[in-house]
Protein backbone atom coordinates (compact mmCIF):
# COMPACT_ATOMS: atom_id res chain seq x y z
CA UNK A 1 0.00 0.00 0.00
CA UNK A 2 2.92 2.28 0.66
CA UNK A 3 4.06 1.71 -2.95
CA UNK A 4 0.65 2.80 -4.21
CA UNK A 5 0.85 6.04 -2.22
CA UNK A 6 4.39 6.57 -3.51
CA UNK A 7 3.36 6.08 -7.14
CA UNK A 8 0.23 8.19 -6.58
CA UNK A 9 2.33 11.07 -5.35
CA UNK A 10 4.75 10.78 -8.28
CA UNK A 11 2.17 10.62 -11.04
CA UNK A 12 -0.71 12.56 -9.57
CA UNK A 13 -2.70 9.47 -8.54
CA UNK A 14 -6.27 8.64 -9.36
CA UNK A 15 -7.82 10.88 -6.71
CA UNK A 16 -8.58 14.48 -7.64
CA UNK A 17 -6.67 17.13 -5.71
CA UNK A 18 -8.32 18.20 -2.48
CA UNK A 19 -9.07 21.82 -3.21
CA UNK A 20 -12.15 23.90 -2.67
CA UNK A 21 -14.29 24.52 -5.75
CA UNK A 22 -14.09 28.11 -6.96
CA UNK A 23 -17.05 30.28 -5.98
CA UNK A 24 -19.07 32.17 -8.54
CA UNK A 25 -18.16 35.81 -8.94
CA UNK A 26 -21.80 36.81 -9.16
CA UNK A 27 -24.38 34.83 -7.26
CA UNK A 28 -27.70 36.45 -8.15
CA UNK A 29 -31.08 34.77 -7.91
CA UNK A 30 -32.70 33.86 -11.22
CA UNK A 31 -35.56 36.23 -12.12
CA UNK A 32 -38.73 34.85 -13.68
CA UNK A 33 -39.41 35.65 -17.31
CA UNK A 34 -41.82 38.50 -18.04
CA UNK A 35 -45.28 37.81 -19.43
CA UNK A 36 -47.48 40.88 -19.95
CA UNK A 37 -50.79 39.08 -19.43
CA UNK A 38 -52.41 35.68 -18.87
CA UNK A 39 -55.69 34.40 -20.26
CA UNK A 40 -58.23 31.80 -19.24
CA UNK A 41 -61.80 30.94 -20.23
CA UNK A 42 -64.91 31.66 -18.14
CA UNK A 43 -63.56 34.36 -15.86
CA UNK A 44 -65.47 36.66 -13.55
CA UNK A 45 -62.70 39.25 -13.33
CA UNK A 46 -59.06 40.16 -13.83
CA UNK A 47 -56.11 41.19 -11.66
CA UNK A 48 -53.78 44.12 -12.31
CA UNK A 49 -50.25 43.75 -10.90
CA UNK A 50 -48.15 46.90 -10.33
CA UNK A 51 -44.80 45.70 -8.90
CA UNK A 52 -43.28 49.19 -9.10
CA UNK A 53 -45.53 50.33 -6.24
CA UNK A 54 -46.09 46.87 -4.75
CA UNK A 55 -49.84 46.95 -5.35
CA UNK A 56 -52.39 44.73 -7.03
CA UNK A 57 -56.04 45.28 -7.90
CA UNK A 58 -58.87 42.85 -8.58
CA UNK A 59 -61.60 43.96 -11.00
CA UNK A 60 -64.77 42.17 -12.04
CA UNK A 61 -65.94 42.07 -15.64
CA UNK A 62 -69.49 43.10 -14.82
CA UNK A 63 -68.01 46.49 -13.71
CA UNK A 64 -66.08 46.98 -16.99
CA UNK A 65 -67.39 49.91 -19.07
CA UNK A 66 -64.99 50.81 -21.88
CA UNK A 67 -61.61 49.92 -23.36
CA UNK A 68 -60.02 52.75 -25.34
CA UNK A 69 -56.86 52.25 -27.42
CA UNK A 70 -54.91 53.93 -30.19
CA UNK A 71 -55.01 52.23 -33.57
CA UNK A 72 -52.96 50.88 -35.28
CA UNK A 73 -50.10 51.25 -32.78
CA UNK A 74 -51.75 49.93 -29.60
CA UNK A 75 -49.26 51.72 -27.32
CA UNK A 76 -51.87 52.57 -24.68
CA UNK A 77 -55.16 51.32 -23.27
CA UNK A 78 -57.58 53.27 -21.09
CA UNK A 79 -59.91 50.95 -19.23
CA UNK A 80 -62.84 52.39 -17.33
CA UNK A 81 -64.80 50.48 -14.73
CA UNK A 82 -67.52 51.53 -12.33
CA UNK A 83 -64.83 51.91 -9.65
CA UNK A 84 -61.64 53.04 -11.45
CA UNK A 85 -59.74 54.23 -14.46
CA UNK A 86 -56.82 52.04 -15.51
CA UNK A 87 -54.16 53.48 -17.83
CA UNK A 88 -51.83 50.97 -19.51
CA UNK A 89 -48.77 52.12 -21.47
CA UNK A 90 -46.51 49.86 -23.55
CA UNK A 91 -46.40 48.38 -27.03
CA UNK A 92 -48.16 45.60 -28.95
CA UNK A 93 -51.16 45.85 -26.61
CA UNK A 94 -53.78 44.74 -29.17
CA UNK A 95 -53.87 41.17 -27.83
CA UNK A 96 -54.47 42.51 -24.30
CA UNK A 97 -57.32 44.72 -25.56
CA UNK A 98 -58.91 41.76 -27.34
CA UNK A 99 -58.57 39.52 -24.26
CA UNK A 100 -60.21 42.18 -22.07
CA UNK A 101 -63.01 42.65 -24.61
CA UNK A 102 -63.65 38.90 -24.72
CA UNK A 103 -63.47 38.61 -20.91
CA UNK A 104 -60.62 36.09 -21.11
CA UNK A 105 -57.86 38.22 -19.57
CA UNK A 106 -56.98 36.67 -16.21
CA UNK A 107 -54.31 39.22 -15.22
CA UNK A 108 -51.86 41.76 -16.59
CA UNK A 109 -48.59 42.98 -15.14
CA UNK A 110 -46.27 45.92 -15.73
CA UNK A 111 -42.61 45.14 -16.33
CA UNK A 112 -40.22 45.93 -13.48
CA UNK A 113 -36.49 45.28 -13.91
CA UNK A 114 -36.04 44.26 -10.26
CA UNK A 115 -38.70 41.54 -10.54
CA UNK A 116 -38.41 40.13 -14.07
CA UNK A 117 -35.64 39.11 -16.44
CA UNK A 118 -35.31 41.43 -19.45
CA UNK A 119 -37.92 40.37 -22.03
CA UNK A 120 -36.88 39.55 -25.58
CA UNK A 121 -38.00 41.92 -28.33
CA UNK A 122 -40.24 39.31 -29.91
CA UNK A 123 -43.29 41.37 -30.84
CA UNK A 124 -45.38 40.19 -27.89
CA UNK A 125 -47.30 42.56 -25.63
CA UNK A 126 -45.14 44.60 -23.26
CA UNK A 127 -46.48 46.82 -20.47
CA UNK A 128 -44.16 49.63 -19.39
CA UNK A 129 -46.47 51.32 -16.91
CA UNK A 130 -49.88 50.87 -15.29
CA UNK A 131 -51.70 53.67 -13.46
CA UNK A 132 -54.84 52.83 -11.50
CA UNK A 133 -56.95 55.78 -10.32
CA UNK A 134 -59.53 54.61 -7.78
CA UNK A 135 -62.84 56.37 -7.25
CA UNK A 136 -63.01 59.16 -4.73
CA UNK A 137 -63.28 57.83 -1.21
CA UNK A 138 -61.20 54.71 -1.82
CA UNK A 139 -57.90 55.00 -0.02
CA UNK A 140 -54.67 53.06 -0.10
CA UNK A 141 -52.03 53.12 2.65
CA UNK A 142 -49.93 56.32 2.69
CA UNK A 143 -47.02 54.69 0.82
CA UNK A 144 -49.17 54.33 -2.30
CA UNK A 145 -51.17 57.54 -2.01
CA UNK A 146 -50.59 60.20 -4.64
CA UNK A 147 -50.86 64.00 -4.47
CA UNK A 148 -53.67 65.49 -2.41
CA UNK A 149 -54.53 62.09 -0.93
CA UNK A 150 -55.66 60.64 -4.27
CA UNK A 151 -55.21 56.90 -4.34
CA UNK A 152 -53.11 56.28 -7.44
CA UNK A 153 -50.95 53.28 -8.19
CA UNK A 154 -48.59 52.40 -10.99
CA UNK A 155 -45.04 53.28 -11.83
Amino acid sequence: MADKDKWGQMFGGDAPPKSKAPELVVNQPVKPSYNAFDTQDKLLGFTVHCPSVKAGHQFFYHHLHTITFNEPDYTFLFITTSTSVIRVYGHNLQSLAVALGMHTCKSFTEFHKDVFAAPPDDGKAFIEKIDVALIKGAELPQAAAGKNGEAVTGS
